[in-house]
């Protein structure tokens, strides 16, 4: 987020229909939400410049790598410029490890 603060991640959480408010309150986006066997799928944008939202992410995260290596997808509207500056800001720790970029133009 310190490049480029409309830098996102969509996470898909399967949960029940009370839980929806507690992920918006972790500054979470509500993008969609539909009704899967008993549960619901919810869609949610994080915004990484939200740092409620950021520090919520990073725990799920953890959790996850707890059981083994994971992949995540970001996407924001940027410019081959900022993507060069968020490769290096990401691979400057070390712990980071970019396998696919994909361009998209919105015509």
């Amino acid at each position: 987020s310190r490049v480029d603060s409309s830098f996102t991640h969509e996470k898909e959480i399967i949960c029940d229909f009370d839980q929806i408010p507690v992920y918006e309150n972790y500054d979470y986006t509500l993008v969609s939400y539909g009704k899967i066997q008993g549960d619901y799928r919810v869609l949610f944008n994080i915004r990484l410049s939200k740092q409620n939202a950021l520090d919520h992410l990073i725990e799920s995260i953890i959790k996850e790598l707890e059981e083994g290596d994971i992949n995540k997808t970001f996407h924001w509207k940027g410019t081959t410029p900022k993507l060069e500056l968020i490769y290096n800001e990401l691979n400057s720790s070390g712990e980071w490890n970019i396998t696919k970029m994909e361009y998209r133009d919105d015509k």
